[in-house]
């Protein structure tokens, strides 16, 4: 219902372009390229923290918490989510031993271990505190 009733564009970014921009420029970037896929489809949009730095032609409101406090930017959440769990499926094919398609790339007790045991694959974020920590200690 939310991809047929809505305009979606997904945009996702690399691990080497969140270590090296950090994840702040890094999400704004996806951002904007996920805008950009839009085309002028767009009268304005409503952004989940701080504002977009765009021009002036395209209305913004940036909300705090606004997966809390907008249907819009909950449903654009849930597109987000459902996106990123499908590539961590993926990249669990492609880098056994993670458990990526049941912890999502999130650090839990398997996945950390993983880390120790394994050490992180080319898709893991060099900069991300527990892979950071693995690198230096091998």
């Amino acid at each position: 219902m939310i991809l047929t009733d809505a305009a979606v564009g997904l945009a996702m970014t690399p691990a080497s372009r969140i270590d090296s921009a950090g994840i702040a420029t890094a999400t704004r970037e996806a951002m904007l390229a996920a805008l950009n896929t839009l085309g002028s489809r767009v009268d304005g949009i409503l952004v989940d923290g701080s504002p977009l730095p765009i021009a002036d032609s395209i209305h913004q409101l940036a909300l705090t918490r606004g997966d809390q406090v907008s249907i819009s930017v909950s449903a654009a959440s849930i597109i987000a989510k459902v996106a990123r769990d499908e590539v961590m499926r993926r990249l669990d094919a492609q880098h056994p031993g993670y458990g990526l398609a049941a912890n999502k790339g999130y650090g839990t007790a398997k996945h950390l271990e993983a880390l120790r045991e394994i050490g992180p694959s080319a898709t893991h974020r060099r900069t991300f505190r527990n892979v950071e920590h693995t690198v230096t200690a091998s």
